[in-house]
């Protein structure tokens, strides 16, 4: 009966500390009406009565003069040891690594390391900074592609301006002698993963028979707020006589970040971005200058950053280590009940809506003040394709149905084509034939 009380008492206690961990920043009124207070609250009676019991025969033992409840304590821990200490090695042994944790199959064991972050993107930025590479730090925009530039496999060049080109170093500015579209965007504008002969842009200028010049403006990861910015900074100087917006879902919570590699460490990204507010009815621009790099990975603990309270990916929590965070086993077990996130008004699904909202429509206002017709164009993913070929609604067609702002949807154009013809594999960007479809997409709109 001693033996069963202290493996009782024991996960009790673990039941109650995963209870508590959900608990996130909720109040406790409120948190022990939800299942995991339920849980706390049982957990611990059941605690407080396996230890009422194991302390009465602790002191029955002791007045006895009996060792049997040593050796039944001491055989319990042996067995607690025998489970835990081979599930620690073999998790040490299966987890793989991220840029700043580790993982077990696609699940994260929190917490995040910064020191680790901070020496991965580190490297990543002295290998950005060299010369076959094209991104650079920009103080304005936090990185954009830099001029007469070539990446490592050599399938994206830059011109002598900084835009995407067939060639490297290429003079693209000059007087206009045709009708000149300025692109802003991300990769999905910039057109990663294809030749710059199978991009959008220019196949949408060979297919204008003369008529067009398509100046390439996108930036891989950009959000929204950066490809409005980089037409306010850049192509606007060129005079263009329509600018097209182009994006994907995912450049609309990107508006809501400052640090791309907290939300996002996959990518590879160690920069800092401009962070647009609404305040008063005004957009405000935060962290600019933006914080580069060296300056970022410096600090000796994340909550040293600024403006962190401004990014959608940043959860105090996930980077909170304890004691106990030094057994793998903990992290694993307890990496499969998350805490709760906590509650922040500057990142909820409101402020995507009218933080975005607030870009489209100061987007349109620049443009048009500057003689710009502006297009803003959605580019559905993957995953949006195949949802809707079977028969459901996309998380993008509901957010940009609630901004509102007059948008050209080019979804339907994609889905003429199979989704495994028109995006990469394994990849979420568009194939050549993918970038086909949005050039016709975009060249009907242009001809309207």
């Amino acid at each position: 009966m001693l033996l069963a009380s202290l493996y009782i008492f024991e996960l009790a206690l673990l039941l109650a500390a995963l209870s508590f961990h959900k608990k996130g920043d909720r109040a406790f009124g409120s948190w022990f009406l939800t299942t995991p207070g339920l849980a706390f609250v049982g957990a611990l009676l059941v605690t407080v009565a396996a230890f009422g019991f194991i302390g009465r025969e602790y002191l029955r033992h002791r007045t006895s003069g009996g060792r049997s409840f040593g050796l039944v304590v001491g055989m319990n821990l042996v067995t607690v040891a025998f489970i835990l200490v081979p599930a620690e090695i073999a998790l040490r042994l299966v987890t793989g690594h991220t840029a700043d944790a580790r993982i077990f199959g696609d699940r994260t064991l929190l917490p995040r390391s910064w020191e680790k972050a901070a020496n991965h993107n580190l490297q990543i930025f002295a290998k950005a900074s060299g010369d076959l590479t094209y991104l650079v730090y920009d103080d304005t925009l936090g990185w954009t592609v830099g001029p007469s530039r070539r990446n490592t496999t050599g399938m994206y060049l830059s011109s002598a301006e900084g835009l995407r080109a067939a060639s490297q170093g290429a003079v693209l500015s000059g007087p206009k002698s045709r009708r000149r579209i300025a692109l802003v965007g991300d990769s999905f504008v910039f057109a990663e993963q294809v030749r710059f002969e199978d991009s959008w842009g220019h196949v949408l200028e060979s297919n204008s028979t003369g008529r067009l010049q398509v100046l390439n403006f996108g930036v891989g990861g950009y959000g929204l707020d950066q490809a409005y910015l980089r037409f306010k900074k850049d192509a606007l100087a060129w005079k263009p006589d329509v600018v097209v917006l182009a994006f994907p879902l995912t450049d609309l919570f990107r508006s809501l970040t400052v640090y791309t590699f907290i939300e996002w460490p996959q990518w590879d990204m160690p920069f800092s971005k401009p962070r647009m507010i609404r305040e008063n009815g005004v957009l405000r621009t935060l962290n600019v200058p933006t914080l580069a790099p060296p300056a970022i990975f410096a600090k000796t603990s994340i909550t040293e950053l600024p403006f962190l309270e401004f990014d959608l990916g940043y959860r105090r929590h996930e980077w909170e280590w304890g004691v106990a965070d030094a057994a793998l086993a903990k992290r694993w077990l307890f990496s499969y009940f998350p805490r709760r996130a906590e509650t922040n008004p500057h990142v909820s699904d409101e402020e995507v809506i009218e933080v975005n909202r607030a870009v489209l429509l100061e987007f349109t206002r620049l443009a048009k003040e500057r003689g710009v017709v502006p297009i803003i164009a959605y580019l559905p993913g993957k995953p949006e394709i195949l949802r809707l070929k079977r028969g459901g609604a996309t998380d993008g067609q509901r957010i940009m149905n609630r901004i509102g702002v007059p948008f050209l949807d080019t979804t339907p154009c994609v889905m003429e084509l199979d989704p495994e013809t028109a995006y990469i594999l394994n990849d979420p960007h568009y194939s050549p034939r993918g970038n086909v479809a949005v050039a016709e997409c975009i060249a009907r709109a242009l001809d309207s």
